[in-house]
């Protein structure tokens, strides 16, 4: 039923709208654009007209789980029909609304608490949403402390069907806790959502006033503060905004207590098919500038996730940017941030920072800039009524970053850009808007030789700048052009220490150079090197938990072992025959021991450390481990190679071929992450038609069965060969319209963005085996 009103408020919005304005969009007030799209697929055991989950895409513990493992995809089968209405009214007030009517605009939650037979108890939230017809897949704490990891319940008639979770670790001696029954007989109903609505805002804008009011939008309306820290909104563009995380408020259990905390797990997974997230922000933006003399931005914003009542309030971000010129070549400016949690209406925590910064151009082309903050966290947790001399979690603290940043040209074939900056946090500096996690490290694109395309997005964020919570960092960065790019030099260096300790915590110097000596050829080159303290017995020497910034437990680390990481990489492509043939070539040598796929395989377990004033909040914390890294390299790590050659063929315009062969000699290294993995593949690019394109594909891979390794313990590790054949023919037809018959799945790149095409490059995945499965998707635009 729901799909039949979706078609049919398509038909009917789509038909109407485009008659009545699409003719002439620029004789009306108010602008009408959308798209639309329908689609289905066929297996040899189902016919499927709504598959799609977007968590289906990422690299997580679904590539060592479940029935496909590492062969996980999102087929992307679903309806959408998206309408933007716009005002153009030539006054100061406007307005704007975007309608979306797909799955993800079909929500609905449901509770219960559930006793086993020892009498333990946990309260079950079911998330329900429509691309799946299922409830997501969460993880509960129990009154004794215990845990439950719910699978993806299917729902019928509007109830959740039963199943039956075995309890997770237990946190005393014993024998394993009974299981619980959820949703016995179907008892769990759900109340249902229907949010068509994704983004509504008026605004009022003439100068010197700006005031934007949308009652419900996406994270594009979070602001985003260019002061040197960027204590609002900072994070890499593929993650959620920290404007859209929550507030958990913990809980009480026998053994003691679940710390409250702010909480990103579901700003993360809440996203669909194309990678956007589904969490929303209610609030009001405002500006005021003043001429040449000051500016003022400030939000107001509450995030809403798509399980939750739009009334419904668990924390509310604000930020506030003043900037002053009181001098041409001067700007003093000041930052507020704040975050404010609630539980049942109570104000339970709050998150402030503030801070001052100044930016002076000394010279024309020399800026000089620093900024000083300070931080205010202060948390409740459940047991603060409870206990009288419990004092709730509050701390103060501090950071800043100051730096120079230069360019200038000797001549016109010579020329430099030069910055250094210097940066710390304390330990308990927290600024709740903005994460740095993601920001302070190289991403894993930039660790390799690339000479494809990489996406102006992936490029800004390849290389990162060390800047986190417990640092303080120095680092600089050198560019050279030389002789019209014959010569591009790139030199980073950062070098980071612990603030409260100030022990050593990391050293990466980056060599980057790229040449390009006649007009067809180019070389490139790559010297990377990261240094850590020797190891810690039972402490993983590189991975950290993301709330803690501790590091993991890993129980296969000997202590005092040397933790140097190096990566020497050299490259050559060529361009022959007017552009018809290109051949590259990249050989690396690297110990890199990867995050994934070694990252994926964490868990859970109980701290018996007696750290704290009792023996049962010792047994209660949670602390994060990884675990079964027998089966990768373990610290000093090995050396091993990675050869590329790359063959493109396009014999005609309309024809491309393009042959790739890798090997790679780290055998426990996983597929799909950065196209290393040893591989051969074929792809060819026929033009047959001037709106018919038909693509195909065939691609031999080899990697470790890890599952299988997990399950014995690193004793069976098979190198196996997997085989991949795809194919699609894309047709274009006039207005924007397009049908893609599709077999198979190898993410094929579109021309350009659709309704079932991925929204960040990075994403690009694959799968290692060809999958059965046959699909048809109609998109279109106006």
């Amino acid at each position: 039923m729901k799909r039949i009103i979706c078609l049919f408020l398509s038909i009917m919005m789509a038909s109407s709208f485009v008659t009545a304005y699409g003719y002439d969009e620029s004789r009306s007030m108010v602008k009408i654009r959308g798209t639309y799209g329908a689609s289905f697929g066929i297996t040899a055991e189902e016919f499927l007209w709504k598959e799609a989950n977007g968590d289906w895409q990422e690299k997580n513990w679904r590539y060592i789980s479940g029935d496909l493992d590492e062969n996980t995809y999102d087929p992307r089968i679903f309806d959408r029909y998206q309408l933007e209405i716009e005002t153009d009214t030539n006054t100061p007030f406007n307005a704007y609304t975007e309608i979306v009517m797909d799955p993800w605009s079909f929500t609905g939650i449901g509770s219960e608490t559930v006793y086993n037979a020892w009498g333990d108890r946990v309260d079950v939230k079911y998330k329900y949403w429509e691309n799946t017809g299922k409830t997501i897949n969460e993880t509960f704490r129990t009154y004794n402390g215990n845990f439950i990891s719910t699978s993806e319940q299917k729902v019928i008639q509007n109830k959740v069907t039963a199943d039956r979770v075995n309890s997770g670790l237990i946190w005393q001696p014993g024998n394993p806790p009974p299981p619980f029954f959820l949703s016995t007989n179907r008892s769990v109903e759900i109340d249902s959502f229907f949010r068509p609505v994704r983004r509504l805002w008026v605004e009022y804008n003439e100068e010197p006033v700006y005031i934007k009011v949308f009652p419900i939008a996406d994270q594009r309306e979070a602001l985003t503060t260019d002061d040197p820290l960027h204590l609002s909104n900072n994070h890499v563009y593929w993650a959620p905004s920290p404007w859209l995380f929550s507030y958990d408020p913990g809980m009480r259990l026998s053994v003691g207590v679940q710390d409250a905390k702010w909480n990103w797990d579901l700003a993360w997974f809440a996203e669909d098919s194309n990678r956007r997230y589904l969490t929303y922000l209610r609030g009001i933006t405002l500006g005021y500038e003043c001429k040449d003399v000051a500016t003022i931005d400030a939000t107001v914003a509450a995030p809403m996730t798509p399980w939750q009542y739009y009334g419904e309030v668990d924390n509310v971000p604000a930020a506030i940017r003043l900037k002053f010129f009181p001098f041409e070549n001067l700007q003093v400016g000041s930052t507020y941030t704040a975050r404010m949690g609630f539980d049942k209406k109570i104000l339970r925590a709050a998150n402030q920072a503030l801070g001052f910064d100044v930016a002076y151009r000394w010279f024309p082309r020399m800026d000089l800039y620093g900024q000083y903050v300070g931080t205010y966290n202060a948390i409740e947790h459940p047991n603060e009524l409870e206990h009288a001399n419990y004092v709730h979690q509050e701390n103060w603290d501090h950071g800043g970053k100051f730096g120079m940043k230069t360019s200038f040209d000797m001549t016109d074939n010579y020329r430099f850009k030069y910055d250094t900056y210097f940066a710390f946090m304390g330990r308990d500096f927290l600024a709740a808007l903005a994460d740095y996690k993601d920001t302070r490290a190289d991403r894993e694109w930039g660790r390799h030789i690339w000479f494809d395309p990489i996406s102006v997005e992936d490029e800004e964020i390849r290389i990162g700048n060390g800047i986190d919570i417990n640092r303080y960092v120095f680092g600089f960065n050198f560019r050279a052009n030389i002789i019209q790019r014959l010569f591009d030099l790139y030199v980073n260096f950062r070098n980071v220490h612990a603030s409260d300790t100030s022990d050593f915590v990391e050293n990466v110097f980056r060599l980057e150079g790229v040449s390009n000596p006649v007009p067809n050829l180019q070389l490139k080159g790559l010297f990377l090197n990261r240094v850590y303290p020797d190891s810690i017995g039972d402490f993983d020497p590189i991975f950290r938990d993301r709330y803690r910034d501790e590091f993991l437990r890993n129980y296969m680390v000997l202590d005092g072992q040397e933790v140097v990481v190096n990566t020497f990489s050299t490259g050559a492509k060529l361009d022959m025959l007017d552009g018809k043939l290109s051949v590259y070539g990249i050989y690396e040598a690297t110990n890199d021991p990867q995050d994934f796929p070694r990252g994926i395989l964490n868990s859970v377990a109980y701290s018996t450390l007696v750290t704290t004033e009792t023996v049962a909040q010792d047994f209660n914390r949670l602390i994060n481990q990884v675990y079964n890294q027998n089966i990768f390299d373990l610290p000093p790590y090995e050396y091993y190679n990675i050869w590329k050659a790359v063959v493109t063929i396009k014999p005609t315009e309309d024809l491309r071929i393009r042959y790739e062969h890798v090997t790679n000699g780290n055998r426990n290294y996983a597929a799909l992450y950065d196209n290393n993995h040893t591989h051969d593949s074929i792809e060819v690019s026929q033009k047959v038609l001037k709106n018919v394109t038909i693509d195909a594909g065939y691609s031999r891979s080899k990697i470790i069965n890890l599952r299988r390794a997990i399950d014995t313990n690193a004793v069976d590790m098979q190198y196996e060969p997997h085989h991949n054949i795809y194919a699609q023919m894309r047709v274009n037809f006039k207005k924007g319209q397009r049908l893609v018959l599709q077999f198979g799945e190898a993410w094929i790149q579109q021309e350009r963005p659709g309704v079932y095409d991925l929204r960040w490059p990075s994403t690009r995945t694959s799968v290692l085996d060809t999958r059965s499965i046959f699909r048809v998707f109609f998109e279109g635009k106006f």
